[in-house]
């Protein structure tokens, strides 16, 4: 399930980047606004990918602590994952 507060700011991300897509859709024609429309459509991706990552974040990012927590707990040292745990407890906050 997605926050509110998540949704409400994805909302918000998202119908800015549709307005950008307008003004590039309506001015893709123009030759002179090329350089323009390729300054939208960077600001776009931006914030898609920004989006992408908040979502990940707000809805995996805890999900994946608590399986790893778990895994942890679960294995009394000779489940054969304890190299794989350690690694996934090493490497989670670069995440």
């Amino acid at each position: 399930m997605i926050p509110s507060d998540l949704t409400r700011e994805i909302k918000i991300s998202l119908k800015t980047a549709m307005g950008q897509l307008g003004y590039v859709l309506g001015q893709v024609d123009d030759e002179k606004q090329a350089e323009n429309i390729l300054l939208q459509l960077k600001a776009v991706r931006a914030i898609l990918d920004k989006t992408t990552l908040e979502l990940l974040d707000g809805t995996y990012r805890k999900t994946m602590a608590e399986k790893i927590a778990s895994a942890h707990w679960s294995c009394p040292g000779n489940c054969g994952y304890e190299s794989a745990i350690e690694r996934l407890r090493q490497i989670f906050p670069e995440i």
